[in-house]
Protein backbone atom coordinates (compact mmCIF):
# COMPACT_ATOMS: atom_id res chain seq x y z
CA UNK A 1 0.00 0.00 0.00
CA UNK A 2 1.30 3.59 -1.28
CA UNK A 3 1.65 5.86 1.68
CA UNK A 4 -1.21 8.26 -0.12
CA UNK A 5 -3.78 5.25 0.18
CA UNK A 6 -2.84 4.61 4.41
CA UNK A 7 -5.41 7.04 5.17
CA UNK A 8 -8.03 6.97 3.15
CA UNK A 9 -7.69 3.03 4.03
CA UNK A 10 -7.71 3.24 8.12
CA UNK A 11 -10.68 5.90 7.44
CA UNK A 12 -12.40 3.14 6.17
CA UNK A 13 -11.86 0.59 8.20
CA UNK A 14 -11.90 2.35 11.43
CA UNK A 15 -14.68 5.88 11.40
CA UNK A 16 -17.56 3.25 11.16
CA UNK A 17 -16.34 1.12 14.30
CA UNK A 18 -15.43 4.89 16.03
CA UNK A 19 -18.96 6.29 14.84
CA UNK A 20 -20.73 3.71 16.11
CA UNK A 21 -19.36 3.74 19.64
CA UNK A 22 -19.07 7.55 19.75
CA UNK A 23 -23.14 7.64 18.35
CA UNK A 24 -23.88 5.10 21.35
CA UNK A 25 -22.51 7.29 23.75
CA UNK A 26 -23.78 10.52 22.22
CA UNK A 27 -27.13 9.25 22.30
CA UNK A 28 -26.84 9.21 25.96
CA UNK A 29 -25.21 12.26 26.56
CA UNK A 30 -28.49 13.76 24.80
CA UNK A 31 -31.15 11.73 25.38
CA UNK A 32 -31.60 10.70 22.03
CA UNK A 33 -31.78 14.25 20.37
CA UNK A 34 -28.82 12.93 18.22
CA UNK A 35 -28.06 9.38 17.65
CA UNK A 36 -25.32 9.33 15.26
CA UNK A 37 -21.94 10.46 14.32
CA UNK A 38 -20.28 9.94 11.11
CA UNK A 39 -17.11 10.88 9.81
CA UNK A 40 -15.79 11.40 6.16
CA UNK A 41 -12.74 10.89 4.09
CA UNK A 42 -11.43 13.99 5.97
CA UNK A 43 -12.19 12.73 9.00
CA UNK A 44 -14.42 15.55 9.22
CA UNK A 45 -17.52 14.94 12.13
CA UNK A 46 -20.98 15.21 11.15
CA UNK A 47 -23.85 14.49 13.36
CA UNK A 48 -27.14 13.66 12.29
CA UNK A 49 -30.29 16.26 13.64
CA UNK A 50 -33.68 15.01 12.34
CA UNK A 51 -32.54 12.45 10.06
CA UNK A 52 -30.11 15.16 8.29
CA UNK A 53 -26.20 15.40 8.61
CA UNK A 54 -24.84 18.35 9.51
CA UNK A 55 -21.17 19.77 9.81
CA UNK A 56 -20.15 19.81 13.69
CA UNK A 57 -19.46 23.70 13.27
CA UNK A 58 -23.48 23.98 13.39
CA UNK A 59 -24.01 23.16 16.61
CA UNK A 60 -23.41 24.86 19.44
CA UNK A 61 -20.07 24.89 21.76
CA UNK A 62 -21.61 22.94 24.22
CA UNK A 63 -23.17 20.50 21.77
CA UNK A 64 -19.81 20.27 20.20
CA UNK A 65 -17.97 19.65 23.52
CA UNK A 66 -20.40 16.73 23.72
CA UNK A 67 -19.85 15.16 20.50
CA UNK A 68 -16.02 15.59 20.89
CA UNK A 69 -16.55 14.03 24.56
CA UNK A 70 -18.31 11.13 23.11
CA UNK A 71 -15.66 10.74 19.87
CA UNK A 72 -13.06 10.82 22.57
CA UNK A 73 -14.91 7.94 24.78
CA UNK A 74 -15.50 5.80 21.98
CA UNK A 75 -11.34 5.98 20.64
CA UNK A 76 -10.77 4.82 23.83
CA UNK A 77 -12.94 2.03 24.35
CA UNK A 78 -12.66 1.05 20.61
CA UNK A 79 -8.80 0.56 21.74
CA UNK A 80 -9.31 -0.55 24.75
CA UNK A 81 -11.55 -3.59 23.31
CA UNK A 82 -9.24 -4.09 20.15
CA UNK A 83 -6.10 -4.42 22.24
CA UNK A 84 -6.90 -7.60 24.23
CA UNK A 85 -6.96 -6.16 27.39
CA UNK A 86 -9.40 -6.32 30.06
CA UNK A 87 -11.58 -2.88 29.16
CA UNK A 88 -11.27 0.30 30.39
CA UNK A 89 -12.32 0.35 34.46
CA UNK A 90 -10.72 3.88 35.01
CA UNK A 91 -12.29 7.50 33.37
CA UNK A 92 -10.63 10.64 34.06
CA UNK A 93 -12.78 13.63 32.90
CA UNK A 94 -10.77 17.40 33.52
CA UNK A 95 -13.53 20.10 33.36
CA UNK A 96 -15.78 18.48 30.48
CA UNK A 97 -18.28 20.83 31.96
CA UNK A 98 -16.62 24.03 31.92
CA UNK A 99 -18.11 25.46 27.96
CA UNK A 100 -21.48 23.83 28.90
CA UNK A 101 -24.62 25.45 30.09
CA UNK A 102 -26.93 24.20 32.91
CA UNK A 103 -29.35 22.02 30.62
CA UNK A 104 -26.44 20.57 28.50
CA UNK A 105 -24.51 20.05 31.81
CA UNK A 106 -27.11 17.80 33.22
CA UNK A 107 -27.68 15.66 30.70
CA UNK A 108 -23.77 14.90 30.39
CA UNK A 109 -24.21 14.39 34.67
CA UNK A 110 -27.13 12.13 33.90
CA UNK A 111 -24.91 10.22 30.84
CA UNK A 112 -22.22 9.64 33.23
CA UNK A 113 -24.14 8.19 35.93
CA UNK A 114 -25.72 6.10 33.06
CA UNK A 115 -22.39 4.90 31.90
CA UNK A 116 -20.91 4.13 35.43
CA UNK A 117 -21.79 0.07 34.55
CA UNK A 118 -18.91 0.71 32.12
CA UNK A 119 -16.35 1.99 34.72
CA UNK A 120 -15.29 1.09 37.70
CA UNK A 121 -14.20 4.70 39.41
CA UNK A 122 -15.19 7.96 37.02
CA UNK A 123 -12.95 11.06 37.99
CA UNK A 124 -14.28 14.00 36.79
CA UNK A 125 -12.49 17.62 37.33
CA UNK A 126 -14.51 20.49 37.78
CA UNK A 127 -14.30 23.74 39.43
CA UNK A 128 -18.74 24.23 39.24
CA UNK A 129 -19.77 25.06 42.55
CA UNK A 130 -23.01 23.07 42.13
CA UNK A 131 -21.25 19.95 39.89
CA UNK A 132 -19.43 19.12 43.07
CA UNK A 133 -22.23 18.60 44.72
CA UNK A 134 -24.03 16.40 42.53
CA UNK A 135 -21.09 14.37 41.61
CA UNK A 136 -20.86 11.44 44.21
CA UNK A 137 -18.03 11.10 46.48
CA UNK A 138 -17.04 14.74 45.58
CA UNK A 139 -13.53 15.57 47.23
CA UNK A 140 -12.63 19.60 47.18
CA UNK A 141 -9.35 20.55 46.82
CA UNK A 142 -8.20 23.94 47.58
CA UNK A 143 -5.13 25.90 47.86
CA UNK A 144 -4.22 27.02 51.34
CA UNK A 145 -1.34 29.61 51.61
Amino acid sequence: MLPHQFTPHVVARIAPAIAQEASRLLEMCTQGRYSEVRFDEAYDVWVTDGGVGYELERFSGGERDMVHLAIRLGISRLLASRSGGAGLRFLALDEVFASLDREHRELVLAALHSITSLYDQVLAITHTDALQEALDNAIQVQLVD
